[in-house]
């Protein structure tokens, strides 16, 4: 007799909980009503990891089918943005961050997928206050230890996730595309220091509530950040679930 096994996370439908628990952000706009400039201040995205907290500046669209058949956020390069000063905080020297994203137009230098912020040492170049940028080159721009390793960038159109593994040495970026799966990594030091949150645009200024700029022209499908360095077995069960999630 033959025994079939089934892995769940294959099986991943809209609003499946992550294969691996204790994030401490977790976006999910799959889960969400669709909408037009929704306001983070009464309407704050769902499902906040277990450190709590919510989006509270900013605007966004939600729309269906905006990666894949799943409902996705939609922000129009002009002004929406989501930032939090309240719903992720890191202190420590580990990380690994989650997220799928598909560009609608190509941007600039630093316009942000994704942007960690400490206040009161540098702004959005930090590599304390790394910036997943819109660019060209598609990576994560940093400048406390130089840049961060990059990719080539997916390209309008196509759906990507974007890993950034930092393990207290090296920073390893990760990209996986429908047809493509690519890394890089580099030497590192220092901590990732978090205090606000910044999604589809740059923060210039380095207080908590510094001036957002360079909007980006992209699609959010899910973010999934942990304050740790997940081994290669974990970091492979997200990445499969939000593959087959989002069809990336």
């Amino acid at each position: 007799m033959s025994v079939i096994y089934i892995n769940p996370y294959a099986l991943a439908s809209t609003g499946a909980a992550p294969p691996v628990a204790g994030a401490v952000l977790w976006v999910d706009a799959s889960t969400l009503a669709t909408g037009t400039g929704v306001s983070a201040v009464t309407t704050p995205v769902t499902n906040i990891g277990s450190q709590g907290g919510t989006f509270n500046d900013g605007a966004y669209d939600v729309v269906s089918n905006g990666i894949g058949s799943n409902n996705a956020l939609r922000f129009n390069g002009t002004n929406q943005y989501l930032r939090s000063t309240n719903a992720y905080t890191n202190t420590g020297a580990t990380l690994t961050m989650f997220f799928v994203s598909q560009r609608i137009t190509t941007g600039e230098e630093y316009d942000g997928y994704l942007s960690c912020i400490i206040p009161g040492t540098k702004d959005f170049a930090d590599l304390r206050c790394f910036t997943y940028s819109q660019d060209g080159s598609g990576g994560p721009a940093g400048e406390r230890s130089g840049s961060l390793p990059a990719q080539t960038a997916a390209g309008n159109g196509v759906p990507f996730i974007g890993t950034l593994k930092f393990d207290g040495t090296n920073v390893t970026h990760y990209q996986k595309t429908p047809t493509t799966i690519t890394s890089s990594t580099a030497a590192k030091s220092g901590n990732f220091g978090c205090t606000t949150t910044a999604l589809a645009a740059r923060q210039a200024g380095d207080n908590p509530t510094g001036s957002i700029g360079s909007f980006s022209n992209i699609f959010i499908g899910e973010v999934l950040v942990y304050n740790s360095a997940l081994n290669d077995t974990d970091r492979l069960a997200v990445i499969s679930y939000l593959s087959t999630k989002w069809g990336v």
